[in-house]
């Protein structure tokens, strides 16, 4: 793959630029130069996005590239095209943006977008991807952005300070570039789950322990030593506690049937006493009953008279509604009467005003005679208003152009004494570039210094770090020895302890007669009183001496280890003191260097902080070189806009002439239409117009309201007349009807049987409640008799042959087998409780002992690995290590290859033997065989231009070694970034021949540097500029 053009619109600083990368085809080695922060990088990004979506560093997306400068309508846009083999891949990709409407106001997202063209030998297209083009581009390159990012694109300068890093350093860099972080997570992920795994062992412990002593023990409480042991105690606990749960089954059997038969005797004597009592009850319900004879027979007589008025009810109701209809009718017609007078009264008025609304009628036809006049005048003033406005607006234009045609005479001016200031700016320039030479090196000096400040206060750090650490170990092995002699002092009581306990379980084993096993004699007269459980207490001496041993042990050994890590830090201490002072001496030395030479560059004494005079100075200096390049940009674009002016004013100045032509017409078109119209205007006849209009329509309605108002009284007279005589014959029959129902009612009267008047009679109401509530109180009355005599003969007839039971002595006997069965139950129930609570604690600790077996078998295997990755194996290599050490081999046999090329045989990377704890250790130092001197040498003694052959071949190895990883094509390009400025002028020879010696091999090689000499060695050039404003410009130097 190697890259032909790379366009980027309005990304980053670029407006519109396009890079030829085929015009250094022929000859591969170019120079990419330009100012810090004028956008060299931004090739990369360009490069970098086109192919992948993301920028190099991903520090920005491609929303975030977009120009600031870029025109609202315009679109961010990177087109990159690479050849492979005969064939052209041109990506476009545009990111997502807002842009302005091409319509209207505002802006629209417009979504990303990404196309993959492929075109053949002859320039034709073959196939273009518009969908998948990022997995189609991956198919190709096999590579992520940060892997082709790595290939090409080389920081010498990293690679360099590589070449003679320690092992430590080598291994932090190797695993930003192969991505073995996976490893160095595997050790810290093995590291937890062992200690997760130690911490569920410790956690299951203390649940076996909670076990023990939820345990409700059913014989005698024992203490055993494992828990293989207390499990099997359980287990015999639990079998005893079965036995006695069957014998206290038994026992309850006995309880509930005792119970049962008691039980059966109290509940009959109970029902025999309820029949005795229930018979007294009836019979007294049964006279009381008796003596409500007379009550319901009044009842009953109330009820019968209710029952005929409500017979009559319908009667009565057909009277009253005819009563009622004639009182209505009455009332109907002396309303209409009422508004049949009011009407008639109107009627007189309205015919009394006639001679008042032909009055109206004339003043109508007055007022649209004059309406007519004011509408012929009006299109006439509307002309002469629309003439003036427009004489207005043109003043006003006349007036601006005079405005423009001054502010361009005087910009002109300005510009004039402008381009005279840029070219004396101009002028400074050589003088500025030898300056500049100068302050190249003192910077780099400077950045050396940095460098060195950086390194000492990391030692210093470092150094601080050990003393600390130094002091912890001191106090943490102070700490520890205080814990071994406690140790030690509670070994020697449990040991006493134990003594003591073996002597008293001896002594109750002795025979009498018996030679004593401890101090041989037959007789003690003065024998010790044990107690009778010593072989427990033997047991118990047994584990607690055992815990004590270990714990001493542990602690020895921990002692040890904390005296071996006290030495380790303070070899590390001396080390890195040796460290700071050979640094403080080297910065004092450099330091002076610097004084010197600034010195000579200013043609002053320094009198302050000589690097915040250089930051300074060199601010100035970069001040005043963007002020010299922007003069001379200026100095043309001056001259261009100076020649605009002046043809922008000739053209203002003739249509200032032109306004005042058109003004005179105007005024005398306004004069003509003056003298038509009079004094009269537009505003004044539209007032009038609609003044006029709104008398003539209320005019208009007035007359057709009045119009109304008489046809409807005259209709409203006849209306009434026709209501009054159907109301009168309504109000006559309903009379007639009234008086027929009248007599019936007096018949009705008669008839009754019970004495009523009229008015009583048409007032008398029907309770449909009393009558319901009378009805079902006698009819209740009815069934109370009934119920009572049935319910009398039946009791007589259980209680036959049966005589009034003792039933309070017969609720003692059940109270008294029911209190026994109850206490039965309730102790076989704790059995039946403690069984079940046992048997699952049982279970838990069987279960528990299996996972806890288990788990230490793991612990110890996990143990075991973690440390073998961890580097604590006989080798004393890490898994990452282990692997960094493969990768680097990898490199360094491919570096092998183009170094012997570069240097004609004479050099040859290997990895340094190093001996450490185990056999010829190999670690990540390298080191150089010196064909010529036959023998091998450390990196660091390499010169200037030695060290940057042996880092470019390295470099160049690395990315060999990615890429064929990745199995993607070919990448015939290479850029490196700096690492060109500390190099002396040999130095500087040497690495330019072993650079174009890479031409040869195809690939197109291009140096980011700032180095001047680079500019006079390299001719082919990609120049960055920029314009001071944040937009740069690219151009191409070819010879």
């Amino acid at each position: 793959m190697q890259p032909r053009t790379l366009r980027m619109k309005n990304f980053g600083p670029y407006l519109d630029e396009t890079i030829e990368f085929g015009a250094f085809s022929d000859q591969g080695l170019f120079l990419v130069s330009g100012k810090t922060g004028a956008g060299k990088t931004t090739i990369f990004d360009g490069m970098t996005y086109a192919l992948f979506g993301q920028t190099s560093g991903k520090l920005r997306n491609g929303k975030e590239m977009r120009s600031l400068f870029s025109k609202p309508i315009e679109e961010t846009e990177v087109t990159f095209s690479f050849s492979h083999g005969s064939l052209l891949y041109e990506v476009m990709r545009r990111p997502e943006q807002e842009v302005q409407k091409k319509r209207g106001t505002g802006t629209t997202k417009r979504a990303g977008k990404t196309t993959l063209t492929v075109y053949d030998e002859a320039g034709n297209e073959k196939k273009q991807y518009t969908k998948n083009v990022d997995s189609e581009l991956y198919q190709l390159l096999h590579l992520t952005a940060e892997q082709f990012f790595k290939i090409i694109m080389l920081p010498q300068g990293e690679f360099r300070n590589f070449l003679i890093a320690s092992s430590t350093d080598k291994e932090q860099v190797l695993r930003r570039l192969f991505d073995t972080e996976i490893y160095q997570n595997l050790q810290t992920w093995l590291k937890e789950q062992t200690a997760a795994k130690n911490e569920s062992i410790q956690t299951k412990q203390m649940q076996a322990e909670t076990l023990i002593e939820s345990f409700k023990w059913f014989e005698e409480v024992t203490v055993f030593p494992t828990l293989t042991a207390t499990k099997n105690a359980w287990q015999e606990d639990l079998m005893a506690l079965s036995a006695a749960i069957k014998s206290q089954q038994n026992v309850v059997a006995q309880d509930t049937d005792k119970k049962k038969k008691a039980e059966t005797n109290y509940y009959r004597a109970q029902e025999v006493k309820q029949n005795f009592d229930e018979l007294e009850k009836v019979r007294n319900k049964a006279t009381v009953l008796a003596q409500k004879q007379t009550a319901i027979s009044k009842l009953t007589e109330e009820k019968d008279l209710l029952l005929w008025v409500q017979k009559q009810i319908p009667v009565l109701n057909s009277l009253k509604l005819a009563l009622a209809k004639v009182s209505l009718h009455e009332d109907k017609r002396a309303e209409v009467q009422k508004q049949a007078d009011k009407n008639a009264v109107a009627l007189a008025q309205w015919q009394n005003q006639r001679e008042n609304v032909k009055k109206l009628a004339v003043k109508l036809e007055d007022q649209k005679k004059a309406l007519h006049t004011l509408e012929l005048k009006l299109p006439q003033a509307e002309q002469l208003e629309q003439k003036q406005q427009i004489l207005t607006a043109q003043k006003k234009d006349t007036l601006k152009m005079h405005k423009e045609v001054t502010k361009i005479e005087e910009a002109i001016a300005v510009l004039q004494k402008d381009y005279q200031e840029q070219a004396q700016l101009v002028k400074r320039n050589n003088q500025w570039q030898k300056t500049m030479t100068e302050l190249v090196k003192v910077q780099q000096s400077v950045k050396d210094y940095e460098k060195l400040t950086t390194t000492k206060t990391e030692l210093t750090d470092n150094l601080k770090q050990s003393n600390q650490a130094l002091k912890a170990m001191e106090v943490a092995i102070y700490t520890l020895q205080a814990e071994i002699n406690e140790a030690e002092e509670n070994y020697r009581l449990q040991k006493s302890n134990h003594a003591k306990a073996m002597i008293a379980k001896l002594s109750l084993d002795l025979i009498p007669g018996e030679p004593c096993p401890v101090c041989g004699a037959t007789e003690h007269p003065n024998v010790a009183i044990h107690q009778q459980d010593s072989p427990a207490t033997v047991k118990e001496s047994e584990a607690a001496l055992e815990l004590a041993e270990t714990n001493k042990t542990r602690l020895n050994e921990q002692l040890a280890r904390s005296q071996a890590q006290k030495e380790q830090l303070e070899k590390e201490r001396v080390h890195l003191e040796k460290q700071v002072s050979q640094i403080s001496d080297e910065m004092i030395t450099l330091k002076e260097k610097i004084v010197a030479d600034f010195t000579n560059l200013q043609t002053e004494k320094v009198t302050g902080d000589i690097f915040k005079e250089i930051t300074t100075f060199a601010s100035g200096q970069a001040e005043l070189g963007q002020q010299i390049e922007t003069a001379s940009e200026k100095q043309a674009e001056l001259t261009q806009v100076i020649e605009k002016q002046k043809a922008e004013l000739a053209l203002w100045t003739k249509r200032y002439q032109e306004q005042t032509n058109l003004l005179a017409g105007l005024n005398g078109e306004i004069d003509s239409l003056k003298e038509r119209i009079g004094d009269s205007d537009a505003t004044l006849l539209r007032s009038q117009i609609t003044t006029i209009t709104k008398e003539i329509s209320d005019l208009s309605e007035q007359l057709q309201k009045d119009q109304i108002t008489g046809e409807n009284l005259k209709s409203a007279t006849k209306s009434y007349a026709v209501q009054l005589k159907e109301l009168t014959d309504y109000e006559n029959q309903a009379q007639l009807e009234a008086n027929q129902l009248n007599q019936q009612v007096e018949q009705l009267l008669k008839q009754a049987p019970k004495e009523f008047s009229k008015e009583q009679l048409m007032e008398a109401k029907v309770s449909e409640q009393r009558l319901s509530e009378l009805t079902e109180e006698i009819e209740n009355y009815k069934n109370d008799v009934l119920v009572i005599k049935q319910q009398e003969e039946k009791l007589q007839q259980l209680l036959k042959n049966e005589t009034l039971p003792v039933v309070a002595e017969l609720l003692t006997i059940h109270e008294n087998s029911q209190a026994k069965l109850a206490e039965s139950q309730q102790q076989l129930s704790l059995l039946k409780v403690q069984q079940k609570d046992n048997q699952q604690l049982l279970d838990k600790l069987v279960e528990l002992l299996k996972s806890h077996e288990q788990e230490l078998n793991d612990l110890s295997e996990m143990e075991q690995l973690s440390q073998v990755l961890s580097g604590k194996n006989m080798y004393k290599t890490s898994l990452e290590r282990y692997v960094l050490q493969a990768y680097l081999a990898e490199i360094l046999d491919l570096a092998n290859g183009r170094l012997q090329q570069l240097t004609n045989g004479r050099y040859q990377f290997s990895l340094a033997e190093k001996s450490g704890g185990g056999r010829g250790q190999k670690g990540l130092d390298i080191d150089i065989y010196d064909d010529n001197a036959g023998q091998t040498r450390r990196v660091q003694t390499l010169s200037g231009g030695e060290s940057f052959i042996a880092a470019l071949a390295l470099a160049l190895a690395l990315a060999d070694v990615i890429q064929n990883r990745t199995g993607g094509i070919a990448l015939d390009a290479l850029f490196i970034d700096e690492g060109f400025g500390s190099l002396d002028e040999e130095a500087l020879e040497m690495a330019l021949e072993a650079l174009s010696t890479l031409e040869t091999e195809g690939r197109l090689i291009g140096i980011i540097s700032h180095v001047p000499a680079l500019k006079e060695k390299i001719v082919r050039q990609i120049n960055v500029k920029t314009n001071g404003a944040g937009q740069s410009k690219i151009a191409l130097k070819l010879d």
